[in-house]
């Protein structure tokens, strides 16, 4: 397991969560890495001056079997952030195959969603946890494109239920295999009165990915 989290208490404490679950678990030594880094900033370009970190060369070279995030949820217009979404466009990892979504005035997560799918091996599994304007906001359509490129195996809607008692935004939790969708697949819809794992969906469908809207009551981002 690898993880990267650019903030380094939040990277110390998820480390040692990680290693306590395995030796819970007793399933022998555990192999956990856990890095202090920007997941959004590349800095290869100095490379010959420092000397890289494990971590960052794992992130830009490694292929993962699950890719599993909680992008940080911050509006283009936030203070400092124009600033900051200038430097992650000319330093975004992989920039070439990922900036192309990058429209508009997009939020953090954009960027997060199109290198979640990157990092993945080609038929490995993408899990996130993102704010539910990916479902239907005009900076959102060429990520919602792209992720309906892949297999979307579930979508879940948090239908205007909070899912962390701090935060601001309503969630969308995406889950996708890096693969093309096969013929006739049906993605599964969920609708959650409250938290999931809490209590079950207050509705639960399966919707065809041919034809189908992000939204849950817009058609703005429709497969084909």
């Amino acid at each position: 397991i690898w993880g990267f989290d650019l903030n380094p208490f939040a990277a110390y404490v998820s480390m040692f969560q990680l290693l306590w679950g395995f030796l819970r678990l007793k399933k022998g030594k555990p192999e956990v890495h856990v890095y202090n880094l920007n997941s959004l900033l590349d800095d290869s370009d100095i490379a010959f001056l420092v000397k890289r970190s494990p971590g960052e060369e794992a992130r830009d070279e490694k292929e993962w079997d699950y890719v599993v995030g909680n992008p940080p949820y911050v509006r283009a217009d936030a203070p400092g952030m124009k600033e900051y979404r200038d430097a992650v466009k000319n330093q975004l990892p992989l920039r070439e195959r990922v900036e192309g979504v990058l429209q508009k005035k997009w939020d953090l997560y954009v960027p997060f969603v199109a290198l979640a799918l990157e990092w993945a091996r080609e038929g490995g599994k993408v899990g996130l946890l993102v704010s539910a304007s990916i479902e239907d906001t005009s900076f959102a359509e060429a990520i919602r494109n792209r992720l309906l490129q892949h297999t979307l195996l579930e979508v879940a809607h948090l239908n205007g239920k909070e899912l962390f008692p701090d935060a601001v935004v309503d969630n969308t939790i995406l889950v996708v295999q890096k693969a093309s969708p096969p013929e006739g697949h049906q993605v599964l819809r969920r609708h959650f009165s409250g938290k999931p794992g809490a209590s079950g969906p207050e509705k639960e469908e399966r919707v065809s990915q041919k034809g189908f809207a992000f939204s849950r009551v817009g058609t703005l981002a429709v497969g084909k």
